[in-house]
């Protein structure tokens, strides 16, 4: 008996996007303005997968760059043309050239097309050691994405015009477990029409009250204060400004290097939020925490200082921690005369009263104050790695503060820099093993094409 063939539209409805590989994704983000492309991603051991939902029928790129921009980016592109799935590993050069890259790290595991959406599901592992290929390490990361209406051709992606963008992500983060009950009520503290000044750095400060509630509400859990065993950090904010590029928290204890507390090696200013730490950490009395940053400031003609303003800098880590001591914050600076000594600076007018103070001899530097004569003399590349190097020698004044009474209390001491007999070494990355002309062993390519065709008898079949 001969049967006409029946197409049947099947799965996704025009405007929905819902399907998958059944696999779970416990990060997600939006990456554009508009709601059209969607990023899931979750860590598997050495490896990471991804999830890219966008409204289009035709191409989605993908990928990670050191600026944010096309020039020297691992890239992948994949849709589903004709029936056919297909991903494909590239890379660009400094000159923004893209080029296939002749060892595939991208593996495909599910890929779907219907008339509005595309969704692609891929692993990688975090360190390929291809030199194309850029490392997920804890550090920020800045994804590059884009899509086209059309997909892909022999001769490769067509140019996606506006569609594409850039976003900051840390895509290591630990998977957030829901403590508390969806149930509770809460309530939102929003800044409503804050008109932006216009100049570089503006310090917003608002006061909320709070609702009025008819019966008591109780902390969930309160811990004592000041246990001399030591506390527990949980997460941190690593913080600097427009010239910071990178930053580590150190942790000392009696001569030995622990583990960092948090790192950041691709700081990104307009990307700042608390680390939650992997394992707890534990600071004990006697320990030391060292904030060490890394700047660029090669397209600045003069000194960059440290101060409030986004074009100063900062060096700095907030920590969270339980249980609670009498401790708010801790800054220091490096011995201020021993810094002038290096610009041949001999005395200073005393006693000191103000800041800044101002210096009495040499006759170049007499009645300037400390930046004045800093900036006065006349610094070379050689010379300012040596003023480097001393300042990481040098003692340091730290001033710490805390509240008693509902009053600040500051106490100032002078510290040496830790005496470092065993460094900390961070494991070496280990090169994934998964190879590019397998399917990635036990995973299997799954394509819904959104199509049936029913026959005299109804089958389907598997890509």
């Amino acid at each position: 008996m001969c049967c006409w063939p029946l197409l049947l539209l099947w799965g996704l409805l025009p405007g929905t996007a819902a399907g998958g590989s059944g696999r779970t994704y416990p990060h997600r983000t939006l990456l554009d303005s508009e709601g059209k492309y969607w990023l899931g991603w979750s860590q598997r051991g050495s490896q990471i997968a991804f999830r890219l939902q966008v409204r289009t029928a035709g191409y989605v790129g993908f990928g990670f760059s050191p600026t944010g921009a096309m020039a020297s980016a691992d890239i992948v592109v994949g849709g589903v043309a004709h029936g056919r799935p297909y991903l494909q590993d590239y890379f660009t050069n400094a000159n923004r050239e893209l080029k296939k890259d002749a060892q595939q790290d991208y593996h495909l595991e599910y890929a779907m097309e219907n008339s509005t959406h595309t969704i692609i599901e891929f692993t990688r592992e975090l360190h390929t050691c291809d030199i194309n290929d850029k490392s997920i390490t804890d550090s920020t990361v800045r994804v590059i994405w884009a899509y086209h209406h059309e997909d892909a051709g022999e001769a490769g992606p067509k140019y996606h015009d506006s569609n594409r963008g850039t976003k900051s992500l840390r895509l290591l983060n630990p998977e957030k477990t829901s403590v508390l009950s969806t149930a509770l009520p809460y309530f939102d503290l929003v800044n409503q029409d804050v008109p932006i000044p216009n100049k570089d750095t503006t310090y917003w400060c608002q006061m909320f009250k709070i609702p009025v509630f008819q019966e008591k509400h109780h902390v969930i859990k309160a811990l004592e204060a000041e246990k001399p065993s030591g506390i527990h950090v949980f997460a941190v904010l690593l913080h600097a400004h427009l010239a910071g590029r990178g930053i580590r928290l150190r942790h000392f204890r009696k001569g030995k290097e622990m583990k960092l507390l948090a790192y950041d090696d691709d700081f990104d200013f307009n990307f700042q939020e608390f680390q939650y730490l992997k394992e707890e950490q534990t600071i004990l009395p006697g320990d030391n925490l060292i904030t060490e940053c890394r700047y660029n400031t090669k397209d600045r003609a003069e000194m960059t200082w440290g101060g409030l303003s986004t074009r100063s800098e900062m060096c700095l880590s907030y920590l969270l921690y339980y249980p609670r001591i009498n401790l708010t914050r801790c800054a220091s600076i490096p011995d201020i005369m021993e810094q002038l000594q290096f610009i041949g600076v001999k005395e200073i007018y005393r006693p000191v009263t103000t800041w800044p103070f101002i210096i009495k001899s040499p006759k170049q530097y007499k009645n300037l104050s400390f930046m004045d004569a800093m900036n006065k003399f006349k610094w070379t590349k050689k010379e300012g790695l040596s003023f480097n190097k001393l300042v990481l020698s040098l003692p340091v004044n730290v001033r710490c503060s805390k509240t008693d009474n509902a009053e600040w209390s500051i106490q100032g001491m002078t510290a040496l820099p830790p005496d470092i007999e065993r460094p900390y070494k961070a494991e070496p990355l280990v090169c994934g093993t998964s190879s590019s002309s397998s399917l990635h062993r036990d995973f299997s390519i799954n394509l819904l094409v959104c199509l049936l065709l029913l026959s005299c008898t109804l089958s389907t079949k598997s890509l």
